[in-house]
């Protein structure tokens, strides 16, 4: 503000017989009112402060047209050797200005200045090069940043120092791609059309941003991934029959499940955090549709299954996939990453050879059936015990594999699931209640007795066959739990 009042007083000429317009010159030229106006607001506020001068004067119903027309002429005038100011800095910064130190890309490739696509900014008094295509990842990144699908976007930084880019930066950015051969992104044109203010871009963009999120599901970190299939499949089990269920245990390797389920994540968001009620339903069916196919194709994935020889499964396995050695059966043999010596079970995979059918003679009307060829477990223990090994391959085993058992052994084994209550104490639990449930049909009767004053014998009668009732009662229990306690006795024996 201060460098514009110097240049409108350096390029107007005071006109002493108009009274409005030396008012409005006095507002730039007197000295206290400018030292006041910059001491009180900053360089955002002071600039307002000017056409808020400039709409104030030329908008009074008092100053004629030819006022008007002078004081738009001044302002004009200084505005053109302020900007032509503002210019020659950028010029001299830009072309005497020097890098600190080497300047690299975000995956710390050398960059040179006269690349098409690397841009230069002047930030903090530094002068920076950027490639292009990290800036719109940046840029991108930031403005779709959500927390549970609530859209959050952050300021842009320099990755480099964590500052924030200045209005400048953004404008130079956005000007360097419209006139380059890039495709401007969705978002910084947003961006760029809310005057590059966050609150305002993210008021009228919500639909966007949210769309760009589910589009761009790829760019998600694993735990994210895995974290949205987790509830896609739980999404998808609360809403089929139990039989149609995808039931993966949880000790099953969650990398796993990534490179399986990745595909139908955009379906599963759409379904979910759509705008639009017609594109969740739809993109629901579909996804109930996709699951029920991959259940029907692959029913055994995720299930974990107990086996005695799990050590001899091991080593077969390991042979087989590590050594190369050759096992004659078309028996499923699990990968070394699914097998868990500690717990003496191992997991079914995903079988890859259910895909469609692809034939030199395709048929137009897309009836070529899908290839299933289902995992072969039934036979798999039997086949373990009447493998034999060679000396070399038990030569392998001795050195390579018996390590890895003493290490298993020795580690403890956490359990998964409580234990059940002995059956004895089940049975006493039982009991109590009923006994509750008796002590208040007592009462009950007690005090429908005393309410129709019936006669003693009458009474004693009653009670008499209560204390009857209950003594049987007793003794029922007494056996159920001695009956119990000898079948444990029994079983000690």
């Amino acid at each position: 503000m201060y460098v514009f009042n110097e240049i409108f007083n350096k390029v107007n000429n005071h006109n002493k017989d108009n009274f409005n317009l030396n008012i409005f010159f006095s507002h730039f030229s007197n000295k206290s009112l400018r030292e006041a106006l910059n001491s009180q607001f900053n360089w955002k506020k002071t600039i307002k402060n000017k056409f808020f001068i400039l709409k104030n004067f030329y908008f009074h119903k008092k100053i004629d047209n030819s006022t008007k027309q002078e004081i738009i002429e001044a302002f004009n005038r200084t505005q053109n050797k302020l900007f032509a100011l503002y210019k020659f800095k950028n010029l001299f910064m830009y072309k005497f200005k020097k890098y600190k130190g080497e300047q690299l890309d975000l995956n710390f490739n050398e960059l040179i200045e006269n690349n098409k696509y690397n841009v230069v900014l002047i930030q903090n008094n530094n002068k920076n090069l950027f490639y292009i295509f990290d800036l719109i990842k940046i840029i991108c990144n930031s403005l779709s940043f959500e927390c549970n699908f609530f859209a959050e976007p952050k300021e842009i930084k320099n990755p480099w120092n964590n500052s924030s880019f200045s209005l400048s930066n953004l404008y130079n950015i956005y000007f360097f791609i419209k006139y380059s051969s890039i495709e401007m992104p969705i978002l910084l044109l947003r961006f760029f059309q809310s005057s590059f203010c966050l609150r305002k871009f993210k008021d009228e963009n919500q639909l966007i941003i949210k769309q760009y999120i589910i589009n761009n599901y790829k760019n998600f970190d694993t735990d994210k991934k895995i974290n949205y299939i987790t509830k896609m499949l739980t999404f998808y089990n609360n809403i089929v029959i139990k039989n149609d269920t995808i039931s993966i245990d949880p000790l099953f390797p969650k990398e796993k499940l990534l490179p399986i389920f990745e595909k139908y994540i955009k379906m599963f968001l759409l379904s979910k955090f759509s705008y639009e009620s017609d594109i969740r339903i739809k993109n629901k069916t579909l996804l109930k549709k996709k699951l029920k196919e991959f259940k029907n194709n692959q029913p055994l994935f995720g299930r974990r299954i107990v086996s005695v020889n799990i050590r001899k499964l091991y080593c077969i396995s390991e042979l087989k996939y590590h050594y190369n050695h050759i096992f004659f059966t078309n028996c499923y043999i699990p990968p070394k990453e699914l097998i868990f010596l500690n717990r003496k079970s191992y997991f079914i995979d995903y079988n890859p050879n259910v895909e469609y059918q692809y034939s030199i003679f395709p048929s137009l009307d897309h009836t070529n059936p899908i290839f299933k060829h289902k995992f072969n477990i039934s036979n798999l223990s039997s086949f373990i015990k009447n493998v034999t090994f060679s000396e070399s391959q038990k030569q392998i085993i001795r050195s390579e594999f018996q390590p890895i058992f003493d290490q298993i052994k020795n580690e403890p084994v956490e359990c998964d699931e409580y234990p059940q209550p002995p059956l004895r104490v089940e049975v006493f639990l039982n009991l109590m209640n009923q006994l509750n449930d008796l002590q208040t049909r007592i009462i009950s009767d007690e005090e429908s007795i005393n309410d129709e004053d019936n006669d003693d014998d009458t009474l004693v009668d009653h009670f008499n066959d209560l204390n009857i009732d209950s003594e049987n009662s007793d003794s029922e229990s007494n056996t159920e739990i001695d009956s119990d306690d000898n079948m444990d006795s029994d079983n000690d024996n």
